[in-house]
């Protein structure tokens, strides 16, 4: 069982942070990552936006069912960091990226 550190105050995290923000987006916009850097060791993130049917789908089992599909489609990217790969996401599917 995982314990709270006690603090004489809760301190809410702030939605300026990049992480949290990243992960809004990536909800928000059905945006997955993984980091593969046994695979890579140049760009060893990956980003790919789930099609719809793959929604829930773990990000490994999305590639290897449907690799070819997706990297056709322009719905994949690497990059040397999640916001890299994030960013190449966005670039090819001409989303605003806040990152």
């Amino acid at each position: 069982m995982k314990t709270k550190t006690p603090t004489l105050f809760d301190i809410e995290p702030t939605k300026t942070s990049r992480h949290i923000l990243l992960r809004d987006f990536k909800a928000e916009h059905g945006i997955l990552t993984h980091n593969a850097r046994w695979a890579r060791e140049d760009h060893p993130w990956l980003a790919l936006q789930a099609f719809d049917e793959d929604k829930g789908k773990d990000i490994a089992l999305i590639i290897a069912e449907s690799c070819r599909l997706y990297e056709e489609s322009g719905r994949v990217s690497t990059g040397s960091s999640e916001i890299a790969a994030v960013r190449g996401i966005c670039a090819a599917l001409k989303i605003a990226c806040p990152l």
